[in-house]
C-alpha cells in the first residue's frame, strides 16, 4: 500500500524509523474510523516479535562487538578496518603463542635445575 507516512515520523530523531499500519474499517482520518480489536492484537503481536528480534540484534552486535557505523563505510574503509581487526587478533594470538612457549621452556629449566 502506497503511503506518505513523513507527518508521523518527521519529528523522530532517529535515522531509522518503522511505522506499523494497522486498518480502519472507514478509512484514516474519518470520523467515523474505528479498528477491530483482532487487527490491533495482530499489530501488537507483530511489534513485540520486532522488538525482541531488535534486542537479539542489538546483543549480537555487542556479543561480537559490531561498531553499527561499519555498516555505513564504502567497500574500501571496510576492508581496511577488517585487515586492521585481524591483524590485531593475529598478533595478539602470536604474543599469547610466544608467552606460552616461553613459560613451557622456564618450567622445563626449572624441572631440569631441580626447582
Amino acid at each position: 500500500m502506497a503511503s506518505y507516512p513523513g507527518q508521523d515520523t518527521g519529528y523522530i530523531p532517529a535515522r531509522k524509523k518503522t511505522m506499523i499500519f494497522i486498518p480502519s474499517t472507514e478509512g484514516s482520518h474519518n470520523p467515523k474510523e474505528s479498528t477491530t480489536r483482532e487487527s490491533i492484537e495482530e499489530a501488537i503481536g507483530i511489534f513485540i516479535d520486532l522488538t525482541e528480534d531488535l534486542l537479539k540484534q542489538k546483543e549480537m552486535d555487542r556479543k561480537y562487538k559490531v561498531n553499527s557505523d561499519y555498516f555505513n563505510k564504502k567497500g574500501k574503509e571496510k576492508d581496511t578496518e577488517l585487515k586492521h581487526k585481524n591483524k590485531d587478533k593475529d598478533n595478539k594470538s602470536e604474543q599469547q603463542s610466544k608467552e606460552k612457549e616461553q613459560k613451557k621452556k622456564a618450567k622445563v629449566k626449572d624441572a631440569r635445575e631441580g626447582r
